[in-house]
């Protein structure tokens, strides 16, 4: 394993503690970001050590799989993980989302997969260029409808044709049957 320096030692030791208290009934945030920080720390150590720009590659994966399994941070989920450091990417972003939540909520809010959810739902707003796709497309969608209105309009028509007819053509039957 390449050799990982004190500081970086330091920041998934802290972390380990902060999965520890997790793993034993823990609902922190703080503890979370501790993790998330740990992470992205690791993140940037392993690219330096990997030589390369972007958090891909064999050597990259190598190195961050041997820290995390050296820290015990292998046994958080590799979804919540990704959320975590998504999170982590867009701290202000997210720290801003939970401030505006109740406190209820925001307690509620502290693992990486619920407040990713949470906060991607509640920020998720229509791009200019989205809104002109969906405007067009409600307007395909109306047209659809409008047509679809209308063939049924012609089809309720026509069954009241048919049953007109068919009331005349009974009526006449039984005024024949009457007179004969």
């Amino acid at each position: 394993m390449t050799k990982i320096d004190k500081a970086l030692d330091g920041i998934g030791r802290q972390a380990q503690a902060a999965w520890s208290r997790l793993k034993a009934g823990a609902r922190s945030w703080p503890d979370w970001a501790l993790i998330g920080e740990a992470l992205q720390a690791a993140q940037r150590w392993a690219m330096d050590a990997a030589g390369i720009d972007h958090p891909t590659g064999y050597r990259y994966n190598q190195l961050v799989g041997d820290w995390l399994r050296r820290y015990k941070l292998d046994e958080i989920d590799k979804g919540a993980r990704s959320r975590l450091l998504d999170i982590m990417e867009h701290r202000a972003e997210v720290e801003a989302f939970r401030a505006n939540l109740d406190t209820t909520t925001r307690l509620s809010l502290v693992h990486p997969n619920g407040l990713h959810r949470a906060w991607k739902r509640g920020t998720s707003a229509v791009k200019p260029a989205d809104r002109k796709l969906t405007a067009a497309r409600e307007a395909a969608r109306v047209q659809e409808l409008l047509a679809a209105l209308a063939d049924r309009d012609r089809y309720i028509k026509e069954l009241e044709r048919e049953l007109r007819t068919s009331r005349l053509s009974s009526t006449s039957t039984i005024r024949s049957g009457v007179e004969a």
